[in-house]
């Protein structure tokens, strides 16, 4: 069977979105970008899937968010 790996990119804005985003995220592997930002990965289950996830924390007010998206990729 062929699987489509799913993923997902989780954006925070507020310490605290964060922290509670990564209470659903096991297995966490922080990677840091070259320009700082520190993203982690990790898996999140759902009752039938395993998505591979990876969350952030931008920062209120962050006019750079969008063009830090592309490097998450």
């Amino acid at each position: 069977m062929n699987r489509k790996k799913l993923r997902a990119l989780v954006l925070s804005e507020f310490p605290t979105e964060y922290d509670a985003d990564h209470g659903y995220i096991t297995g966490v592997v922080k990677i840091e970008h070259p320009g700082g930002d520190v993203y982690e990965i990790g898996q999140f289950q759902s009752e039938k899937q395993i998505w591979e996830s990876c969350i952030v924390e931008f920062g209120k007010g962050n006019p750079n968010a969008a063009q830090k998206t592309r490097k998450s990729g």
